[in-house]
């Protein structure tokens, strides 16, 4: 599982690297619950801090 997670991420930046639109739905998955708490300021994730 632990590769799943690294790449969701990767998919993730790479699309919003090229414009594309990542729709992130809160309470649904480990990885969309990590990064709506980013969008939110609440970043856990190191990957999401800076």
């Amino acid at each position: 599982m632990k590769n799943c997670l690294k790449l969701t991420f990767e998919d993730a930046f790479s699309s919003v690297n090229i414009g594309r639109l990542v729709v992130v739905i809160a309470g649904s998955a480990r990885t969309a619950d990590i990064l709506a708490d980013a969008l939110r300021g609440q970043a856990t994730d190191e990957r999401l801090k800076s």
